[in-house]
């Protein structure tokens, strides 16, 4: 089964969304958006609340959420870094929409195994298209 446009960039968002406070949605009412929407949103939060802040940069660190905008299908991927190796490369946790032949509901993600509400863990490197959106009350517990 093909995934939907519906379902695309769910499981990701869901994971990020359960696991830090997301300050566009819980301060400004916005919706979560896409993936792939995410860097923008924080940096026009940034720049109309800068008492929370809320950096986006170019620096993965335990905690921040790294920004993916050509994953997902079109429609980014988001994640939590767990861990740093270097300063181009990282460990990060997220959901997927989709894994072994299942398609994520809404507000649930799967890990590559096909594991329900099960944090998928892998490698990655900064490139041309991912962004840190760094949040001070969440980095503060890694």
């Amino acid at each position: 089964g093909k995934v939907s446009n519906r379902n695309l960039g769910i499981g990701c968002v869901a994971f990020v969304l359960a696991n830090g406070w997301i300050p566009w949605v819980e301060v400004d009412g916005q919706s979560p958006g896409n993936a792939n929407q995410w860097d923008d949103k924080a940096r026009a939060f940034a720049a109309a609340h800068p008492e929370y802040g809320v950096v986006v940069d170019k620096n993965p660190s335990p905690g921040a959420i790294m920004v993916h905008n050509g994953g997902g299908g079109g429609y980014g991927h988001v994640g939590i870094v767990s861990e740093v190796y270097d300063g181009n490369s990282f460990q990060v946790q997220a959901g997927d929409t989709w894994a072994a032949g299942k398609t994520a509901g809404w507000g649930e993600w799967y890990n590559s195994q096909g594991q329900l509400n099960t944090a998928n863990v892998y490698n990655d490197t900064v490139s041309d298209d991912v962004y840190f959106i760094h949040l001070p009350w969440v980095e503060a517990s890694y």
